[in-house]
Formats: structure tokens, sequence, C-alpha cells
């Protein structure tokens, strides 16, 4: 293993050497881990260089143990897929150009994405809970003349199941007149699911299990760990009191409240304790066809069974898409006209108990009109809209990342899984306005802010039916200019709150989200960073309780 990392890192210092038009930035940091309850000493490395409209920034980390041994998960070089996973996993990003030009591509890190004017993908990102997930997407920007095709992934460690895929082409008939289609897509909304080892197996399913992707539940290796399953009949006499005197009387095996027994003609019989007991004999065990008696080949099928049987349910792909037209009108100096329309596709929940009536198919938004104003430090744009039944905007928000699909945990030790597309039956016919600046004119920080306020028909659980209702979205971010504060270095706090009747008074859900980075600087080249995430998940009670990260660690300028 260290040879390959020699040699990454030999590669990696060639293109350091090169002449770039800027200088290369060292930075390091070291802190803690936790990975399957235990504690891992972290370092890091993150260059970044650029040459010409060439950049690029790795975050190069290792984990060690108490006694100085290496995490080698993430430097696994044993196939070429492992072999491509651990490389592409230290690429933080890879950049041509920038946005504003008429080739661009980014790969890794994609802090902000919006496709057209927003009706579906609007502010995405794919590194919100980065570094405790790292997603490495990709955005490409190539413009043809009067046509400019963009493309984005969130995720290629999954190809075939990114949360984004999206396609915007834009067509400029004139140079005042544009017109876009977008087409985004999510090919399995259970893709979302957690599963920190990449086994296949969401962590929700295999809780015990959820670092070792050689294990997926407790019985997975009950014949191998028990050398009694493949044992013939002298073994179970001492076990269990010898064979029945009568073998034809019939037999059964129990434990506790598990029963299993067998009439004289071999068939299963529904037991109780009490009737088991008047079976005459024990469990005769019977090793054909496979070499493994009869319990063990059942104890271990019910297992399997069980297993499956949620396992399957994750693996219907469940798919999302959406398509939207826009048109804008350069009025003058960069003061725009635009509207646009949008459709979801997919399935909804029917929430009413007593009728299938209901229609489950997803709905339409639209907006009118809308004026835009984008010049060098400052944006600002308004439009009205309105949407049909089992329709929001913005379906691919910030947040969609964490809640594409949730796992909902209920009384009896269970989980639901919970779905975006299933919940949208709550928001019924809307119509109000959007409204959003963005602004760096000021000397002391940056403010992004968007609000939308709609007068909607939202479902009510208590009447089990609908009622009209305020529905209103919310989200900031505040970027303070940290030269005109001594010792700090990153200031920045980030909130958001969709899709509730209140901003300040209404309770937290899944796509409420609240953030802050903080950097103090503790000497010339040693900066102290502080990063906290905060999102909702749901209790077995139904309510949404707060689900914090907190990342703290020591920065290094080399």
């Amino acid at each position: 293993m260290f040879k390959n990392l020699y040699i990454i890192f030999f590669c990696f210092g060639f293109l350091f050497n090169q002449e770039l038009d800027v200088d290369p930035v060292f930075t390091g940091a070291f802190g803690s881990a936790t990975i399957n309850d235990k504690i891992y000493n972290q370092f890091s490395i993150r260059p970044e260089f650029a040459f010409e409209k060439f950049a690029m920034g790795l975050d190069i980390y290792f984990y060690f143990d108490e006694n100085g041994e290496l995490y080698s998960k993430n430097w696994d070089f044993s196939s070429s897929k492992t072999t491509l996973q651990t490389i592409v996993d230290k690429i933080y990003y890879v950049r041509w150009g920038q946005p504003e030009d008429d080739m661009y591509f980014r790969i890794g890190a994609l802090p902000t994405i919006t496709l057209g004017h927003g009706s579906l993908i609007s502010n995405y990102s794919n590194s919100t809970d980065y570094p405790r997930v790292r997603r490495t997407g990709f955005n490409f920007k190539q413009k043809f003349y009067n046509y400019t095709l963009e493309f984005v992934h969130s995720n290629l460690k999954n190809i075939f199941e990114p949360a984004v895929f999206g396609i915007n082409s834009s067509f400029d008939f004139s140079s005042q007149l544009k017109l876009n289609v977008v087409l985004v897509a999510d090919f399995n909304q259970q893709n979302g699911l957690v599963d920190s080892d990449n086994d296949g197996v969401p962590d929700y399913l295999e809780p015990e299990f959820a670092n070792d992707e050689n294990k997926w539940f407790a019985e997975q290796f009950y014949i191998e760990e028990n050398e009694d399953c493949t044992q013939g009949f002298a073994v179970y006499n001492d076990l269990y009191g010898g064979l029945p005197e009568d073998e034809n009387a019939g037999f059964c095996y129990c434990s506790d409240d598990n029963v299993l027994c067998l009439d004289s003609d071999s068939n299963l019989l529904n037991a109780s304790s009490e009737q088991c007991e008047a079976v005459s004999g024990v469990w005769v065990p019977d090793t054909a066809p496979n070499g493994v008696h009869d319990y063990c080949d059942a104890h271990v099928n019910d297992a399997i069974n069980n297993f499956f049987e949620s396992y399957n349910l994750i693996n219907e792909d469940d798919q999302i898409s959406g398509i939207s037209f826009g048109v804008s009108y350069d009025l003058a100096n960069n003061f725009y006209i635009y509207s646009e329309f949008s459709k979801l596709y997919g399935n909804t929940l029917n929430p009413y108990s007593n009728t299938n009536d209901f229609d489950t198919k997803l709905g339409y938004g639209f907006i009118p009109i809308g004026l835009k104003g984008d010049w060098d430090k400052f944006s600002v744009s308004v439009d009205f809209r309105q949407n049909s039944d089992n329709y929001i905007f913005n379906y691919w928000d910030r947040n969609y990342d964490h809640s594409r699909i949730v796992v909902n945990p209920v009384e009896d030790n269970s989980n639901s899984l919970i779905t975006k597309e299933s919940q949208l039956y709550n928001y019924g016919e809307s119509n109000g306005m959007s409204f959003n600046v963005t602004s760096n004119l000021l000397k002391f920080f940056n403010l992004s802010f968007d609000y939308q306020h709609l007068n909607s028909r939202l479902w009510n659980e208590n009447l089990e039916d609908y009622k009209t209702d305020s529905n209103k979205s919310f989200y900031a971010k505040i970027d303070l200019d940290t030269s005109i504060i001594n010792k700090v270095r990153i200031a920045e706090i980030f909130y958001q709150k969709i899709n509730v009747k209140d901003i300040f008074n209404s309770k937290n859900n899944e796509n409420s989200l609240f953030g802050y980075n903080l950097g103090l600087q503790l000497s010339e080249d040693m900066v102290f960073i502080l990063k906290g995430r905060k999102t909702y998940i749901q209790n077995e009670n139904g309510e949404y309780e707060p689900f914090k990260t907190t990342q703290i660690e020591s920065q290094i300028l080399f």
C-alpha cells in the first residue's frame, strides 16, 4: 500500500513543481474523527494550485489509531474499482475556467448550482455535509455560438444513480432574447440512504455492522459460527437427551418462544409451547442434502428472508424527474424580464384513508412574470408564481441530499422510509411571490437572501383534508469580511427553512438546515477551524429532533 501512496505523492509533486501562474497554496489540518465508535487522530494535507485556466484542490487525509496504525479503508488499492474510488475521494475539486467563460468544468465539490430560473434546481450543493460525506460531482458548461449546454452530475461515485442529473440547454435568439430548457432527474431516491461501508446495504438495515462491509445481519454466518449445525445424531443425543422412542411420533424443537414442530407426516405444525411439550421426543436433525441439519437451515433461512424483505424494498428504483421551459428578455443594462414553466414527473402518496380518487401524479409550477437585475456586485430578482397540487418550487435545493429520503423510526423498532417525493401531497394549489437578493456592496459582509411567500392549500392531518394557509420558505447566508476583524479568518453562517407556515415559530422538519464556519487565527501560520451543521430527523413519535455534527481542526499554512 505504501508503494502506491508513494506513486500518488510523486505524481502530485510533479504537478506542483511545474511553472504556475499562481504560487501553490499548501494547508494542513489535524484533529480527531470517530469511525465505528473508535477515535482516530486525523491529519490532512490540502494543496491548491492554478495554471492558466486550470486549477486543482486536493484533500489528502489520514486516520491513525492509538497505536499509530493507519486506517486503511480510505487507501484501498486491492482492485481497480477501489483504487479509482481512493484517488477520486482525495480530489476536493478540479476546475477549468470560470462559470462565465465559454468553456467551464468543475469536478468534486459543487458549492452552488442553479439551472434555468431555478424552478427545479436552485442553489443545490453536493458539499453541504463535507467532509462527513464526500461526494465527487461534475459540472460542465460549453458555449457554441448562440447555444450553451450545461451538464450537472451530483456524485460520480454513484454514476448511475446520482441525486441530481441535470441538463440545461440555452438558446440565444438575439442579444436580448434567450430560451432555455432544463431536464433533471433523481434516478433512485433510495440511493440517498447512508451506507458508511459502501457494501450496498444502508446503515439503517445493518446498524451493528455499518462499518463492516462483509457482514449485514447477526445470523449471516450462523452456520459457520456454530459447528453443531453440521453434526449428526450423536452430538444432539448429548445436547437434547437422546432421540424419541418412537421416531414416527413426530418431533419438535423448542427454544424460548420459538417453536418448530413436525407431525408424523413431516407437516409443519403451528404449535404453542404447551403443544410442543406434548409432542414425543426432541428435534431430529437431518443434514441432507446440504450437510446442515434442519434447525440451522430454518434458522438461517428465516434470518435471510427477514433481511432481504427489507433490503428488496430499497432496491426498487424510485425515480423522480422534471422539465422546465424558460424565456428571458434583456430590457436594458442587464435588467431582465423572465418567465418559466416547470413540471415534475412521479407519484406521491394518497393522504385520504377513505377514498382512492386522489390523483397521486405530481404537478406543475408556473412563473408568469419575473424581473431580475444582475450587476457586478449586486443582483436582485422578484417574481410572481403559482402551482398545481403535488408540487413545490426549487425541489432540488441546497439540502436535497439530506431530504431526498429519510429513515423514520417507529415504536416497534422497525423503520419506514420517507422520500421527499412521497410527501408532496401536503402541498395543494398555491400562488404568491418570490424575492432574492445577493450583495457584496457593503464593506462588512456578503449577503445572500431568498424568500418565498405562497397562499396554499395545505394538508391538515387533524381535519384529514386540505386547508388554505400561508406557505413560506427562507434561506439566508451571511459571510463577514474578516479583514476588518482581528484574529478572525473565516466567519459565515447560513440558515434554511422550507415550506413552513411561519419562518420563526413553525417547527423544523427534514428541509431545515443550519450551519456555520468559523476560523480563528492562532498564529501567523495556524488557524483554528470550527464547522457546525444541524439538520432534523424524525423520532419514533413522529417529532423532529436535531441532528448535530461538529468538526474541529487546526489548519496550518505551509
